[in-house]
């Protein structure tokens, strides 16, 4: 089995006043795409998803940390993308 990969996002909106709507898609898309929930394991045991306070990019937001890599400006497709690219290098 594959290591686990361990993505971090941002669960507080108060930085994102002007960039919730874009944030709220794409903690859902992480959701979809990976079958995790917030503070879960994908059904797999591939991507552990654990919420966070803050990753200190706000200017990026809404922003990813997968395996210690900030991945900003966030929309549904480029997580679908992240998550594809993550996968397939398992």
């Amino acid at each position: 089995m594959a290591e686990e990969i361990v993505a971090k996002v941002e669960e507080l909106l108060s930085p994102y006043v002007g960039r919730s709507t874009e944030l709220i898609q794409a903690l859902h898309r992480v959701q979809e795409e990976t079958g995790a929930r917030l503070g879960g394991t994908s059904p797999d045991g591939l991507f552990d998803i654990q919420p966070v306070r803050c990753l200190g990019a706000c200017g990026l937001a809404p922003v990813i940390m997968i395996d210690g890599e900030v991945h900003g400006k966030l929309d549904p497709n480029r997580v679908r993308r992240l998550i594809a690219r993550y996968r397939e290098g398992a």
